[in-house]
């Protein structure tokens, strides 16, 4: 949504509205046309994300309209709305998981958008201080949509979320992801206990998440 005001005029009974996605206002561009309102405010509402309005008020009252003037006057503005929010889809954003790094895609973010702003941090709530110093807010130009995200601990859980950004500010965040690195890889102690037919292995135990060992 966007507010939309402006100074009253003297004299005005009514001001007549266009919304339009085009500044020509031709016919298949308009939102609504000579939308009426008595006070020089109203909230648009239902707009598309990341796309460019133009608005045209003109002011009326029994005697005609400013609109009908030769030339015509109009008061006139422009706006951008906030982009998409970019999706992140826990079956097809993340791949190329390793101990120490993963792999993270979505889809590029359609109409008016300049960026993205990736978070990547160790709880899910994303407070202060547990954001990763890297990835703490990381732009990333409008032209990607991967990358890797590497010095990663083994067997740690991360959580990620993206927002994208245009001239008039940033998208809501995605939804939260979950990460996973591939667990440390376990160290041998030496064989002990070794006989003809049997021999005792031992290995230290992996930190960190995992679930068994094969």
């Amino acid at each position: 949504e966007a507010s939309l005001n402006w100074q009253p005029t003297t004299g005005t009974e009514a001001y007549l509205v266009d919304l339009s996605v085009s500044s020509g206002f031709d016919e298949d561009s308009l939102v609504f046309s000579n939308f009426p309102l008595v006070v020089p405010f109203q909230v648009l509402e239902e707009l598309n994300p990341g796309t460019r309005y133009y608005v045209r008020i003109q002011s009326s009252n029994s005697s005609g309209r400013s609109g009908d003037m030769d030339p015509a006057d109009y008061g006139q503005a422009e706006f951008l709305t906030k982009p998409v929010t970019p999706v992140l889809s826990t079956t097809q954003s993340i791949s190329d998981v390793s101990q120490s790094s993963i792999r993270l895609s979505w889809e590029a973010v359609s109409d008016v958008v300049d960026g993205y702003n990736l978070q990547v941090e160790t709880t899910s709530n994303f407070l202060q201080g547990s954001l990763l110093p890297d990835w703490e807010n990381r732009q990333l130009s409008k032209e990607t949509t991967t990358v890797l995200i590497d010095k990663l601990v083994a067997g740690t859980q991360y959580y990620a979320r993206l927002s994208s950004f245009n001239a008039t500010g940033n998208s809501q965040y995605s939804q939260v992801l979950s990460l996973l690195t591939l667990p440390e890889t376990p160290s041998f102690n030496p064989v002990t206990d070794i006989e003809q037919a049997r021999a005792t292995i031992n290995w230290n135990p992996v930190s960190e998440i995992f679930d068994g060992y094969n």
